[in-house]
C-alpha cells in the first residue's frame, strides 16, 4: 500500500510506516526539520521508498473520510 503522511515531524512515525508501506509520501511544513529528516530517514529516501515534501502550503488538500 502507498501512504500519504501529513506532518513528518522528526520522522519517528514515518520510519515505522515505511516498514509496512510500499511507498510513503510525507509532507512537513516546518523547513527547520529538513536537516533532521535528512539525517533520520536518509536510507529510506535513498531506496526511493520515502519522498519528503516541504512546501505543503502550495497545495490544497481535501480529505474524504
Amino acid at each position: 500500500m502507498n501512504v500519504l503522511e501529513i506532518g513528518a515531524g522528526a520522522g519517528t512515525l514515518t520510519s515505522i510506516i515505511c516498514e509496512k508501506a510500499r511507498k510513503v509520501v510525507s509532507y512537513e511544513i516546518d523547513n527547520n526539520l529538513k536537516p533532521i529528516l535528512d539525517e533520520n530517514l536518509k536510507e529510506l529516501m535513498d531506496r526511493k521508498k520515502l519522498i519528503i515534501r516541504l512546501e505543503i502550503e502550495k497545495y490544497i488538500i481535501f480529505l474524504v473520510v
